[in-house]
């Protein structure tokens, strides 16, 4: 069984992080705020996911013994092998061509697979047992997201920084929960999403 831990409110006061923990397999996302406690969200992490190699580099320093999974979400452009030894990222899975195979298949005008999406597409593809999604409220419940949507840094009620601003894009989460359907479909996997 695998958790992928996304970094929504959904399960703040949950106390469901004994439970997560109980998982055979934990995949996280490195956006990490103050507030996910280890009782809400738990602490055993299998594998890190990453579209950033910096920050990547700064979690294998803390905890080298975890593996990754880095890519590059945007069609058409890979991690490149070099990038990564310049980085210092030795432990860690290349998976951009299975993203990008994948983000094809969405129509042109949603040029991200949202974060959540490729983290359930990564387990789907490569650990192939039933995924339960913890705090993917965006994916499963939100609306098509415009160049205004500037990432889940908003849940903590802050204004906006200059770089928040200028790292804006669009995520078409309709596509992608059509998308997820036909990985069910394709890899033999369920996705659970009650905790969300």
């Amino acid at each position: 069984m695998i958790a992928i831990i996304g970094h929504g409110p959904s399960l703040r006061g949950s106390r469901l992080g004994e439970y997560i923990d109980s998982f055979k397999y934990v995949i996280r996302f490195p956006y990490l705020k103050n507030w996910q406690t280890p009782i809400d969200y738990g602490v055993k992490t299998s594998f890190v996911c990453s579209p950033n190699g910096g920050k990547i580099r700064r979690i294998r320093q803390e905890r080298p013994e975890l593996g990754y999974y880095l890519w590059d979400k945007h069609p058409g452009s890979m991690v490149s092998p070099m990038q990564c030894r310049m980085l210092g990222i030795e432990k860690y899975e290349d998976v951009s061509r299975l993203i990008q195979k994948w983000a094809k298949k969405l129509p042109k005008a949603t040029p991200n697979l949202s974060t959540g999406t490729a983290g359930i597409l990564i387990a789907a593809a490569k650990l192939g047992e039933p995924i339960t999604a913890f705090g993917c409220d965006h994916l499963k419940l939100g609306k098509d997201m415009s160049k205004n949507y500037v990432g889940s840094w908003l849940y903590e009620g802050r204004m906006a920084t200059w770089r928040n601003i200028q790292n804006k894009c669009t995520h078409s989460l309709s596509h992608d929960r059509e998308l997820i359907n036909v990985i069910e479909k394709k890899y033999n996997v369920t996705v659970d999403w009650k905790h969300t």
